[in-house]
């Protein structure tokens, strides 16, 4: 039975473990489990274009509603849209556009409004002929929400929607392009196995794309390995390139990150950083403690000079950093809320002059502000360890040291990853996870995309990105291997991926307070 009407009551398809909602205009309300308010995406399925005089303002909704089928008409001068939704064994959402004048018709700008509910995270992959589109709760739990492009191109994505310009349609011509969505209970099970894993690569690391008798591959700069089935493509040089794969099926184009080695990138900042501002007898005056921590890191390995510079820069950063230490944030006298890469800078530095009667005085002071926190930052774990280490070195007790850093495991307050960060570093090695770690991870996990090919959308901060990265670093190889079941990657090789994602966007970042602390964080994680 079709029912035809200009606008009317809401509708509901439903396919295998979903629930489409849509209004009396066949714009999607909402998609959600079946059966349940646990939603995927929010109001989505909206066009909106636009030429060079501006937007095109399309007359009211001519809508067809079917037992299993919704489909919306809209017209303006001679350009008609229609967007159709249709469930049997999944979800199908085509988009056509047709151009029935007699003169050309330029599109600058094509979205189709598709926006994420509150409380997942997406994963997407827009390459033209190849698109992907992945939406989790952010918890972890619960099915993912899949769409794969089946026809047509898309060559962007961003939060607000799918895009699908620039267009140019000829007269009397129609353009049309297709989704398939189903539900999956784990990103695991998205299938796709015909796509990249990640567009993010090391250095000296091949990526591995589709290919065959009848894919040309244009890929200028870059080592190209053609197999009956695969195309490895390998960069010379650090930074981005685009691979474009030609078929029957259109062109393909993978937008790719080879990233550059953290001892290069921690070199080059600290070769900037030297060349900064000084005080008046020529001391480099370093801005933070993530500078400092760069500077100990190039020092360590012996890369950086003249080493004696790079010596008075860190005592000098280190003297006001226990002057801001000693100061109270307020007038009631309340302490300031604890950086840990400040302690963590501390911590290094005293282990560094150890031999020094500053190194005592450092450890002191970073052992007593650590002892004055009493609600766990990211980081604190971390910085933590390393005190412990140096007081060890130092010939002095950690045990009062580690015994606070469990107190506030234990304790309220903080993030779950500040907490999972603790239980990660604290357990003992032969203790298995336990359900609130491994929560905890597949939160992480599906912030960072959990192994789906693709980029989250949209992107996080890129210090937020490192941290994350450096927590998956601390999985024990026996837990990593079990969250694989959820994710399809380990959490070694998810780890892996997030931080050459980290070291391309630092690369090509402002080298800002964001830039180094992202850096910093991959230096605490080296271990």
């Amino acid at each position: 039975m079709t029912d035809e009407r200009v606008s009317g009551t809401d509708t509901v398809l439903r396919a295998p473990g979903l629930d489409v909602h849509l209004d009396g205009d066949g714009t999607v309300v909402r998609v959600g489990v079946a059966g349940s308010r646990i939603d995927w995406l929010g109001p989505s399925g909206a066009l909106a274009l636009t030429t060079a005089d501006g937007p095109v303002v399309l007359g009211p909704p001519r809508v067809v509603v079917d037992v299993d089928e919704v489909e919306t008409e809209r017209s303006r001068g001679g350009l008609r849209t229609v967007v159709r939704h249709s469930v049997e064994q999944g979800w199908t959402v085509r988009v056509v556009l047709a151009n029935e004048s007699d003169a050309p018709l330029a599109l600058e700008h094509v979205r189709l409004g598709w926006r994420a509910a509150p409380g997942t995270v997406v994963t997407a992959l827009a390459a033209g002929a190849q698109a992907a589109y992945a939406v989790q709760p952010a918890d972890g739990a619960g099915p993912v929400l899949a769409g794969r492009l089946r026809a047509g191109a898309q060559p962007g994505v961003d939060d607000a929607g799918l895009l699908l310009g620039p267009l140019v349609l000829a007269p009397h011509h129609r353009w049309a392009v297709a989704w398939r969505w189903e539900v999956v209970p784990d990103a695991r099970r998205v299938v796709a196995h015909d796509l990249p894993r990640s567009t993010w690569l090391d250095l000296g690391q091949s990526a591995v794309l589709p290919g065959g008798p009848d894919v040309a591959v244009v890929a200028p700069g870059l080592n190209v390995e053609l197999e009956d089935d695969r195309v490895e493509v390998e960069a010379f040089e650090p930074g981005a390139s685009v691979v474009e794969l030609r078929s029957a099926r259109g062109t393909t184009a993978y937008a790719l990150d080879w990233a550059p080695d953290l001892d290069d990138l921690v070199d080059d900042r600290v070769r900037q950083l030297l060349a900064g501002p000084t005080t008046p007898a020529g001391t480099v005056r370093l801005a933070d403690a993530d500078a400092g921590l760069l500077v100990q890191d190039a020092l360590a390995r012996r890369t950086a000079s003249p080493t004696d510079d790079l010596a008075d820069a860190l005592e000098l950063l280190a003297g006001e950093l226990v002057e801001r230490l000693d100061e109270p944030a307020d007038e009631a006298g309340e302490p300031e809320a604890v950086d840990s890469v400040t302690l963590a800078f501390l911590a290094r530095e005293a282990d560094r002059t150890v031999e020094e009667s500053t190194g005592t005085a450092l450890l002191d002071v970073a052992v007593e502000r650590l002892r004055r926190t009493t609600a766990p930052v990211p980081g604190l774990g971390l910085a933590g360890v390393g005190l412990a280490l140096a007081l060890v070195r130092a010939g002095r007790s950690a045990t009062d040291v580690v015994a606070h850093l469990d107190a506030l495991r234990t304790a309220g307050g903080g993030s779950a990853d500040v907490h999972m960060e603790l239980a990660l570093l604290l357990r003992p090695r032969e203790e298995v996870a336990g359900d609130v770690v491994l929560a905890a991870l597949h939160r992480l996990a599906v912030s960072l995309g959990a192994g789906l090919p693709g980029r989250v959308v949209p992107a996080a901060a890129t210090a937020a990105v490192a941290y994350a990265s450096t927590l998956l670093g601390l999985v024990d190889e026996p837990t990593g291997q079990r969250l694989q079941d959820r994710w399809g990657v380990t959490a070694s090789g998810l780890a892996r991926v997030t931080a050459a994602q980290v070291r391309a966007r630092v690369a090509t970042g402002d080298h800002g307070p964001e830039d180094r602390r992202a850096l910093s964080w991959l230096v605490l994680g080296r271990r």
